[in-house]
């Protein structure tokens, strides 16, 4: 076999490799939305059933009602932002990799996908957060005021304990963007020393 052969054969390999590589993470991100979007519809299913069946006493006050219904509507909110970007990511994202016109869609799906992830994560974050408002809503609305603040601190307790949670684990498994893997750049380097 002829240099030449070689160096394009070693070049379809790599191809080959860097498009399982990003079929095996375009499959991870799937996963993770589909994670999310179950959970959101959960939280929203939550949220329908106090909307439909919690009758606010007539002695609630303006300023709690209007709390509840702004966090209620914020989280069932959130949620639906959730839902309906997680859906077309699933639908979408998958679909260029598959359809699309070049080699290289898989990339552009991922990219993609990659890009979207904050913004469902912050509608994620924001759906729970209001979500465990909505519970100290409800409490001070039908609650003895001792009972109502006693749910209140557990809520506050484990939302502040998500927190640390949350940010505890994200520092373990966080990647800092020099230690990046970029498949793209790794690909190019050695396609072009393959050349050389």
């Amino acid at each position: 076999m002829s240099l030449s052969a070689q160096k394009l054969r070693l070049k379809a390999m790599m191809r080959q490799n860097y498009q399982h590589l990003s079929s095996r993470e375009l499959d991870f991100l799937n996963k993770n939305f589909l994670s999310m979007r179950k959970q959101a519809a959960l939280f929203s299913g939550f949220l329908v059933v106090t909307v439909t069946n919690l009758v606010v006493p007539e002695d609630t006050g303006r300023s709690l009602k209007a709390v509840y219904f702004l966090v209620l509507w914020s989280a069932l909110a959130a949620g639906m932002v959730v839902l309906v970007n997680t859906t077309c990511l699933n639908v979408w994202g998958p679909g260029l990799a598959l359809r699309g016109q070049s080699s290289d869609s898989i990339v552009s799906a991922v990219n993609g996908l990659r890009a979207e992830r904050p913004a469902v994560l912050s509608a994620f974050g924001l759906c729970i957060f209001c979500f465990e408002l909505v519970a100290v809503a409800v409490s001070w609305m039908i609650m003895e005021e001792s009972l109502a603040l006693a749910t209140t601190i557990i809520i506050i307790l484990g939302m502040s304990y998500t927190t640390y949670c949350t940010q505890r684990m994200h520092a373990r498994f966080r990647i800092d963007n020099l230690d990046k893997i970029r498949f793209e750049n790794d690909l190019r380097e050695l396609i072009e020393d393959a050349e050389s």
